[in-house]
This record gives C-alpha cells, structure tokens and sequence, in this order.
C-alpha cells in the first residue's frame, strides 16, 4: 500500500528536490552538475532574463491586485496558476502590427490609429513627432472599443517635413516597452503594417501566384 502511495506521489510531482529531478513521465534522474560549464554570452543574457522574469513572477504574485488578474487569467488555462503566467508576460512584450493615419496633414485634431497586441495587457501606447529641431509633440493615446485598437490626436499643428520621425511605443504589465519608427512622408491612404523585423511596409493587394506548369 505504502509503495503504491508511493509511487502516485511519484507520478502526479514534477520538479526538483535537493540533486533529484522529478519529472512529468514518471522518470527521476540526478541534477546535472553545470559549475564547470562555460556559457555564451547568449545563454548567459537568457538566464538573466529569466532571473528577471521570476524576480517580476514573485512580485506580481504578492501584489493583490496583479495576482487577482493573472489568478484569473490562469483559471482558463489547465495546470497554470498566477505565477507561470506572469513569467510568460515579462517574457513577451507587446507587439505593435500596424499605424494608420487616415487623412494626416499634422492639423490639430488628426488622428493616428495604431492597432498592440499583448497576451494579457498593454496599459500605454505613446506618439511622439519629432523633426531636425527637436521634439514637437509627445503624449499618450487612448484605448478605443475595438479589438488591440488605440487612437492619438494631435493636441496641436505640427510642421510635417521630410524626415520627420513618427515613434510609437508601447507598454505592457511588467513595463516591457516595444518601439517602431516611421519617417515623414509616407502614404497615409495606406495602413502600414510592421514585419517581425520591425519594418514598415504598406498594405497592398497580392496578385495572384503564377503556378508553374506541370511537365509531361
């Protein structure tokens, strides 16, 4: 009886005691010895990370009001709780897809729509318009009733010249802040979309794929 305990405690228990690893397909091995290893700079800046993610984890967790929302977030996914999901919010920072700027001439009272996405909250979203002078406007915008969608509008006139740059930033939970740069002109009929290597690039109509013909 004590063995079949036993080993019920054995296979629903994943994790680490002293040099024991225990994991999730029944298998315990000893803790692997890493003093000697040598690190790549690479390994060595993801394990900081990752120190850093649990640091955020652990005081995410004693905040009430950031463990009441991750505790409800978890609740819908199977075998997560508060604390695995606020490491994986520090490990993500919020995306920016796209910026559209329907009719922009740099009046007071344009708008810039500009579409974050983030896996659980982005909390600002930031324009700031700056030319060879120096910075002419900077300020947060404000979350619209649409699906990942946040709207500026320009306090006042700007001088729209040719290099003029165009910053958008945004910010989730944990303080992960994402930027994308855009410089003046660009076309503002046209939703610009960001690639996952940060460039800019207009939307447009694809045209059909020309198949290859089959031989024989």
């Amino acid at each position: 009886m004590a063995r079949n305990r036993e080993n019920c405690i054995t296979r629903s228990s994943s994790g680490k005691l002293g040099q024991l690893v225990f994991t999730s397909d029944d298998t315990i091995r000893s803790r692997p010895d890493t003093s000697k290893r040598v690190w790549s700079p690479r390994q060595l800046e993801q394990q900081q990370k990752m120190a850093r993610a649990k640091e955020y984890g652990r005081m995410a967790i004693s905040d009430p009001e950031l463990n009441s929302f991750y505790a409800e977030k978890a609740a819908k996914k199977h075998g997560l709780g508060a604390w695995h999901l606020a490491i994986s919010d520090y490990c993500h920072p919020p995306e920016i897809l796209s910026a559209n700027f329907p009719g922009f001439t740099g009046k007071q009272g344009d708008v810039v729509l500009i579409e974050v996405k983030d896996a659980y909250k982005v909390t600002e979203v930031a324009v700031s318009f700056t030319d060879t002078c120096g910075l002419q406007e900077c300020d947060l915008s404000q979350e619209v009733n649409f699906r990942y969608c946040w709207k500026y509008t320009l306090k006042s006139d700007i001088e729209c010249v040719p290099g003029m740059s165009v910053m958008l930033q945004a910010k989730d939970l944990p303080g992960n802040i994402t930027s994308k740069t855009l410089h003046w002109p660009f076309d503002c009929r046209e939703t610009i979309r960001f690639t996952h290597a940060g460039k800019p690039a207009s939307v447009k109509k694809r045209e059909k794929s020309q198949l290859r013909p089959r031989r024989g």
